[in-house]
């Protein structure tokens, strides 16, 4: 029993590593009416929980 449980905690702890990790989308726009607005700026910072590990940002149609 004591090793059953040994797997599920390791499996758990294993689990969590991932679940810690998110992405923060930020996207910029020209104004605030979707109708009438573009997208000019998307931005993707993937945090660990922590700290920011990667991020990418690029123009659209600049």
């Amino acid at each position: 029993m004591q090793a059953f449980l040994f797997d599920i905690m390791h499996i758990s702890s294993f689990i969590c590593i991932f679940v810690l990790m998110y992405a923060i989308l930020d996207i910029e726009t020209t104004g605030l009416s979707p109708a009438n607005e573009k997208i000019i700026e998307i931005a993707v910072f993937i945090h660990d929980g922590d700290k920011i590990v990667e991020e990418y940002n690029t123009l659209v149609n600049p």
